[in-house]
């Protein structure tokens, strides 16, 4: 019972695909996080009475 090449590749290399997934869904949930959260420079501590 053989294999095809790319389910052998899959096989082999399953957890470091998972990692990928994991870490690039991660940077773009912070992104969009950050994107939502809106940057600093409208924060009301940016406009200070003189």
């Amino acid at each position: 019972m053989s294999m095809s090449t790319s389910t052998e590749v899959i096989a082999h290399h399953w957890a470091f695909a998972i990692f990928l997934i994991v870490a690039i869904g991660l940077c773009c949930l912070m992104l969009i996080g950050g994107w939502f959260l809106g940057g600093r420079a409208r924060a009301r501590s940016k406009k200070r009475a003189v």
